[in-house]
């Protein structure tokens, strides 16, 4: 069994009688440690409501990220359609292309605070509600 030394700041060894090797993780402190496949870490275990919050988030993550592809292919149409017969000028489409795409961004961002302090004037079930009557009726007008 090999023992941890190091030496402190007076040159003084202090030794530390955890084996190095299979259980190196006795060295790091508890809070450092990586949580273990069944999801203890120590005394405490990972939730159900931790992983779902995980896979959610992972979901709205993915959704973002293909709404904005989806803008990123709509692009050729909206420059062809809308923006060639008005914009000459190849800097000023480039610029235009770029602000509908961040707007999206922007959107996001400004309907995320919007959705949260309306949940919580309202509450989150009412916010939720009317969240998807806009969603239905946004479909709806499609």
């Amino acid at each position: 069994m090999q023992e941890a030394s190091a030496v402190d700041a007076n040159g003084a060894e202090a030794t530390d009688a955890a084996p190095l090797g299979d259980d190196s993780e006795a060295l790091l402190p508890q809070t450092a440690r990586p949580a273990s496949l069944d999801g203890s870490r120590g005394s405490e275990s990972v939730t159900w409501q931790v992983w779902a919050l995980t896979v959610f988030g992972g979901i709205g993550g993915f959704l973002f990220g293909y709404d904005t592809g989806v803008i990123s292919g709509a692009l050729p149409y909206l420059r062809d359609e809308l923006l060639i017969p008005k914009i000459t000028d190849a800097k000023r489409l480039q610029w235009v292309q770029g602000a509908v795409v961040s707007s999206a961004v922007a959107a996001a961002a400004g309907g995320s605070a919007a959705g949260g302090a309306l949940s919580d004037a309202v509450g989150r079930r009412a916010a939720l509600l009317a969240a998807d009557a806009l969603f239905v009726a946004g479909a709806a007008l499609m």
